[in-house]
């Protein structure tokens, strides 16, 4: 997998990926607006090394304290890897030194969780009232 900048355009195909909204919150455009268009955050589009086909999206946010990633997998390219790929691939992107690494993730998203885990992170603090938890990378700081 290789990885390019996400721009506006990528909005048909983030859509097409997730026409229910699992990975949206509030205006699908203003949403993914927010994201290219924000300095603080580097939103990715993973694409096929062979046929430079989309198939998955990833994004760090660095915050004055720590960095942020988030990741997700095309439905028909998932359970094959592809999420772990991209989590791997951004965390390598991710300066040492500066923070910690961390991931927010939603509980109903047990898959989530596992390259979270494969990852090297674990669980820090809570359950939010959004029901998701905060997981940290071990061994980055």
């Amino acid at each position: 997998m290789i990885l390019r900048t996400c721009t506006m355009g990528d909005l048909s195909l983030l859509e097409q990926w997730d026409p229910t909204g699992e990975m949206w919150v509030g205006d699908k455009v203003g949403w993914l607006h927010d994201r290219v268009s924000d300095k603080n955050i580097c939103m990715l589009v993973g694409e096929s090394t062979l046929d430079r086909r989309p198939l998955a999206w990833g994004a760090i946010q660095i915050t004055t304290e720590f960095f942020v990633l988030s990741w997700f997998v095309a439905p028909p390219h998932r359970r094959c890897g592809l999420g772990l790929k991209m989590a791997q691939m951004l965390a390598s992107m991710v300066e040492d030194g500066y923070g910690p690494v961390k991931a927010k993730i939603n509980t109903s998203r047990p898959y989530s969780e596992r390259i979270a885990i494969r990852l090297g992170m674990v669980t820090e603090g809570g359950l939010l009232e959004t029901g998701e938890k905060w997981w940290v990378m071990r061994g980055r700081s």
